[in-house]
């Protein structure tokens, strides 16, 4: 992997392929992925997707609300009762959608250290994007292990993780 340390959203854009070391980079926008919300408390808000959302046309990244039926609560929990999910945990949950009996697999696909490069996760950890900001460096995620759900956590913005999209409605 190669590095970048810049603070430059055009650097970023420009330079996809390489990981950028600094705290402040580039995506120290509230906006970034949702036009117009400064919020950063969770929400259900409407998320107004961007040029920067890296989801493809007809998709955006989700708003941290969406991820709120991760638990039955739709708080973090190491109580396994309060885990909405469909079996066990193999290397990824099955969570209920609350859609008939349908489900979705949110693997764990783990995330990349923003100090060096490191992989964690991998196989054991569920990190996701939202668009809702925490901080105008950090951004809420929900992060899922074995024995822990967070319905509601953050990390930062230059840690990559996987997002999984959902259909932007009009």
């Amino acid at each position: 992997m190669t590095f970048i340390n810049t603070t430059s959203l055009k650097d970023n854009i420009q330079f996809p392929y390489k990981q950028n070391l600094s705290a402040y980079n580039g995506a120290n926008n509230y906006e970034l992925w949702n036009k117009g919300n400064i919020t950063t408390t969770i929400n259900n808000g409407g998320v107004n997707k961007t040029i920067y959302d890296p989801c493809n046309s007809g998709f955006r990244v989700p708003s941290m609300a969406a991820y709120s039926f991760m638990t039955t609560t739709g708080y973090n929990s190491s109580n396994a009762g309060e885990f909405n999910v469909v079996g066990s945990f193999n290397k990824g949950w099955y969570f209920k959608t609350n859609i008939g009996a349908s489900t979705i697999f949110f693997p764990a696909l783990g995330y990349i250290h923003k100090d060096n490069s490191t992989r964690y996760d991998v196989n054991t950890g569920c990190h996701y994007a939202s668009a809702t900001p925490y901080s105008n460096t950090d951004t809420w995620r929900p992060y899922a292990i074995n024995t822990y759900i967070a319905a509601n956590d953050w990390c930062h913005k230059t840690w990559p993780i996987s997002v999984m999209p959902v259909l932007t409605s009009n």
